[in-house]
């Protein structure tokens, strides 16, 4: 009997001791692949917060283009709103997109909108206000209206200017588009702007500004607003 009870009792301490190694080598692993996993899942984390992060100062960049009142270069407008597109949750409309890219119609925070409010007040043209460094004879272009600039020169390069005004000319009447080239100053800057199409809208004016490129006729149009801009008199 004294046998039996001692085989017992040896069978019983044998089960403890692998349940008390098998207990040792979780604890081992547990306190060596917490740490890991810790570790990993944190790596993942904060990649992730990173790139919402850049995510947002792209949607940045990208609203600052597609909101810009006063330049348009077609190719980062539409790069701008690929990116919006991109990283909108829920999906911006196609149609919307396409009217973004069109320039007509721009995306505003309710405090963008403010902002952007006060600054057209602050930018917006005087009108043709003469501080007898402008000809007297010169027509003013129509406040707040957009043009297609195909060249620009600074004012020491007239010459230039009038010369691309009739290499682009023959370009158009190639191409059998009826547009007129015109010749503009920028008061501000003070550089001749040779454009295509007079005075037209900010949609207009991308939309010509695309078909410009599209064209051949300048592989870098873009459309820009008028900040005082006057025709200059080639009569003279």
């Amino acid at each position: 009997m004294k046998n039996v009870e001692n085989k017992s009792e040896i069978v019983v301490n044998l089960k403890e001791t692998k349940v008390s190694s098998f207990q040792r080598i979780i604890n081992i692993l547990s306190m060596v692949a917490i740490p890991i996993i810790l570790g990993v899942s944190g790596f993942y984390i904060q990649q992730e917060i990173e790139q919402q992060k850049i995510q947002q100062e792209y949607i940045k960049i990208a609203l600052s283009v597609i909101n810009d009142e006063d330049k348009v270069q077609p190719d980062i407008l539409d790069w701008a709103v690929d990116v919006l597109v991109k990283h909108s949750d829920p999906p911006l409309p196609e149609k919307v997109a396409q009217q973004l890219k069109d320039g007509k119609t721009s995306i505003y925070s309710k405090t963008d909108r403010s902002v952007k409010s006060e600054s057209k007040i602050i930018l917006k043209p005087s009108g043709p206000s003469n501080n007898g460094t402008i000809p007297h004879d010169e027509k003013w272009a129509t406040p707040g209206t957009w043009f297609t600039v195909l060249a620009s020169y600074p004012a020491s390069k007239e010459k230039e200017a009038k010369s691309k005004k009739k290499e682009l000319e023959e370009l158009l009447k190639k191409e059998k588009l009826k547009y007129e080239v015109k010749i503009y100053m920028t008061k501000i800057s003070k550089h001749y702007a040779v454009t295509i199409g007079g005075e037209l809208t900010k949609p207009e004016a991308v939309s010509l500004a695309k078909l410009s490129r599209k064209k051949g006729l300048a592989s870098d149009a873009f459309a820009q607003i008028n900040r005082e801009w006057y025709l200059i008199n080639e009569t003279k």
